[in-house]
C-alpha cells in the first residue's frame, strides 16, 4: 500500500508531456487540461475551466529544484507532506516579493507554487490532485467552500484576501479540524514606512531633493559665500532655509500623533539621534512611551503648541479621518515642518496646503488627498515641499516580514 501511494505521488509530479520550454531553468509552464475528460498524465481530472497560463514550479523535498522531478536523481527519502501554494497576479501586483520568498523558505520540505493570471482560476483547477495536500497557501485566490472542499487532507491553510472577497470556505475548513492561519494586517511596513518618515524629516529640514534638483541647473547652491555677509542670511556651507525648521534633527521638538507599528518606531529613531519627542496617543500602553523613549502627552492641543517637527502617524479609519482639524493646522507654530507619511487625510488637508503655500509651514510628504498629484499642482517643486509618489511601505524587506510572520504561525515541522 506504502509503495502505490508513494508511485502516485510521483506520479502525480509529472510534467505533462505538452509542456512548453521554459526560459527560465527553474521553472516549467503547464497546460491544465481543457475539459472534463482530459487528464493529468494517470489519474487527475480537471475542471471545464481552461487556464492557459498557469505557472509552476516544484522543489524536491531535498532541496533541489528542477524543470522535471523525474528527471533529477530520486533522493533517498522522499517528504510525504505536500505544501502547495497558488498565487494570482492579483497578488504579485502587490507583493511582487512574497510568493517566491515563501517557496524559497518550505524548499527544504518540498513545495510547489502554481502562478496563474486568469481572471476567474480557482485553485482546484491549478493543483493537481489536491486531495493529497496538506499545507495550502492561497494568495490573491478564492477560498470559498468548493475552493477548499478538494483539498480532503488539508491540515493547514492560510488565505490573502487581496482584492478577493470569496472566504467562506475558511470557516468551514476549521469546523473540520483544518488550522488556519490568521492574516495580520499592516504590520509589516512598520519599519519600511517609519524609516521612510526619518528619511523625509532630514531630507525636509536639510532642503536635500531641493539642492539635488538645483545643482543640475546651475552652480548657485554653491555659492554660499554673499559679497557681503549679513546676519541670519547665507553664508559658508549654509544652504538651509531659515524661514522653516531647519538644520539636525538632534535638539529638535518633534511632535507625533499615534504610538502604533509605525509611530513608535519613528519616535525611538528621533529619541536616538537626539531629538525632544512628545507622543500623543490614547489608547498606547505606557510600555509603548517606555520602550521609544518619548514623552507621552494627553492632549492634542498641547502637543501642536511647541512643535517643530509635526508627524501625524495613523491610520486611516472613520475616527482617524481629520483628526488633525483645522484648528490643530492652524495652531501649529509658523515654520514647523509637517511629515505626512502614512494617510493625508488624517489631516485637514485644505488647511495645511494652504498655509504650505503661504510659506507658514513645510511640508515633506510621501501620501497626498489626490493620488497621483495632478502634474499643475502648486505644490509640486516648491522650496518648502519634499514630495515621493507613496512609495514607502513596500521594501523587499516588507515582503519578506509579511512572509515570515505567517510561517511562524504554521506548525513546526520535524
Amino acid at each position: 500500500m506504502f509503495l502505490l501511494l508513494l508511485a502516485e505521488l510521483i506520479q502525480g509530479l509529472h510534467t505533462p508531456a505538452e509542456a512548453p520550454v521554459s526560459p527560465r531553468p527553474d521553472l516549467f509552464l503547464g497546460r491544465c487540461p481543457t475539459s472534463p475528460n482530459e487528464h493529468w498524465p494517470g489519474r487527475y481530472q480537471a475542471s471545464s475551466k481552461r487556464l492557459d497560463t498557469v505557472r509552476i514550479s516544484i522543489y524536491h523535498a531535498n532541496g533541489k529544484e528542477n524543470p522535471n522531478p523525474l528527471l533529477a536523481n530520486t533522493p533517498k527519502t522522499i517528504n510525504l507532506m505536500r505544501s502547495v501554494i497558488c498565487v494570482h497576479e492579483r497578488f504579485d501586483a502587490d507583493w511582487p516579493f512574497a510568493a517566491d520568498y515563501w517557496q524559497e523558505r518550505w524548499k527544504s520540505e518540498g513545495c510547489e507554487l502554481y502562478r496563474t493570471e486568469e481572471p476567474d482560476a480557482l485553485a482546484p483547477q491549478l493543483v493537481p490532485n489536491p486531495a493529497s495536500v496538506q499545507r495550502l497557501v492561497l494568495l490573491g485566490l478564492p477560498a470559498g467552500s468548493d475552493d477548499l472542499a478538494p483539498f480532503t487532507a488539508l491540515e493547514e491553510c492560510f488565505h490573502s484576501a487581496y482584492r478577493v472577497v470569496a472566504k467562506s470556505g475558511l470557516d468551514e475548513a476549521a469546523a473540520r479540524g483544518v488550522h488556519v492561519v490568521p492574516n495580520r494586517h499592516e504590520l509589516f511596513w512598520g519599519q519600511s514606512v517609519s524609516e521612510y518618515g526619518l528619511a523625509l524629516t532630514l531630507g525636509g529640514l536639510r532642503r536635500i531633493p531641493q539642492l539635488y534638483d538645483a545643482m543640475k541647473q546651475s552652480h548657485g547652491p554653491w555659492k554660499y559665500r554673499p559679497e557681503v555677509g549679513r546676519p541670519g542670511h547665507r553664508g559658508g556651507q549654509f544652504g538651509d532655509d531659515s524661514r522653516f525648521s531647519s538644520g539636525t534633527l538632534g535638539g529638535k521638538r518633534v511632535r507625533v500623533v499615534g504610538a502604533g507599528n509605525i509611530g513608535a518606531r519613528y519616535a525611538s529613531f528621533c529619541v536616538a539621534i537626539g531629538a525632544d519627542v512628545a507622543v500623543w496617543d490614547p489608547f498606547a500602553p505606557d510600555a509603548t512611551f517606555a520602550a521609544s523613549g518619548a514623552t507621552r502627552c494627553f492632549h492634542l492641543s498641547e502637543l501642536v503648541k511647541d512643535a517643530e517637527v509635526f508627524v501625524p502617524m495613523l491610520p486611516l479609519k472613520e475616527d482617524t479621518r481629520g483628526l488633525i482639524g483645522k484648528d490643530l493646522i492652524e495652531a501649529l507654530p509658523h515654520g514647523c515642518l509637517v511629515i505626512q507619511v502614512t494617510r493625508a487625510l488624517i489631516c485637514d488637508t485644505e488647511a495645511l496646503y494652504r498655509r504650505v503655500l503661504n510659506d507658514e509651514l513645510a511640508l515633506a510628504a510621501d501620501v497626498f488627498d489626490i493620488e497621483p498629484v495632478p502634474l499643475d499642482s502648486p505644490l509640486l517643486g516648491r522650496h518648502n515641499v519634499v514630495h515621493t509618489p507613496h512609495n514607502a511601505g513596500r521594501t523587499i524587506d516588507a515582503n519578506r516580514a509579511w512572509v515570515d510572520d505567517k510561517i511562524a504561525r504554521f506548525k513546526p515541522r520535524p
